[in-house]
């Protein structure tokens, strides 16, 4: 899933970037420029992929590709409220939740870079690399919590098992 949101995050911003040769990291109003599109890619990560990944990420848990995490393990996990939500709201939650996290890096670097022209390439570049941590926090977040949803559906996880026999 990094590859594909790699590369629709090169193809929006290269298509926007179109012609330029170089454009702002930060104007007033975040259009045409690249703090713009740093601030949305996480609330678009976060929502896109957890939706679009789970039903994969379930299916390979019924067939047995993937372990989910035991009732203990959720139960104890500062984020149990996510692992235990529906896909909707654990979308919505990532998506806030990481928006906020990376915000706070973005407004950081606004400030430390304001309105500096950078080269196309290396925008283009940059952004890449900033999806990479946005990414695999939404898969540590979705994977585990998709794994149980899928193990939940179906009764078949060890640690459920356990639980239910208890």
């Amino acid at each position: 899933s990094y590859v594909i949101n790699v590369a629709c995050a090169t193809g929006i911003n290269g298509a926007i970037m179109w012609g330029k040769t170089s454009v702002p990291f930060h104007t007033s109003n975040f259009q045409q420029d690249m703090s713009g599109g740093l601030l949305i890619a996480p609330l678009l990560c976060g929502l896109l992929t957890t939706l679009c990944q789970t039903p994969f990420v379930k299916y390979g848990t019924r067939k047995g590709r993937y372990q989910p995490p035991s009732e203990a393990e959720v139960q104890g996990s500062w984020l149990r409220f996510v692992l235990v939500s529906n896909v909707w709201v654990r979308a919505l939650v990532v998506a806030l939740g990481l928006t906020v996290l990376f915000g706070v890096l973005v407004a950081a670097l606004v400030v430390a870079v304001g309105s500096r022209r950078v080269s196309v390439p290396v925008a283009l570049v940059i952004i890449d690399l900033y999806a990479f941590p946005v990414q695999f926090l939404v898969v540590v977040v979705n994977y585990p919590a998709a794994t149980y949803a899928a193990a939940r559906a179906s009764g078949e996880s060890a640690g459920l098992a356990l639980s239910a026999a208890a």
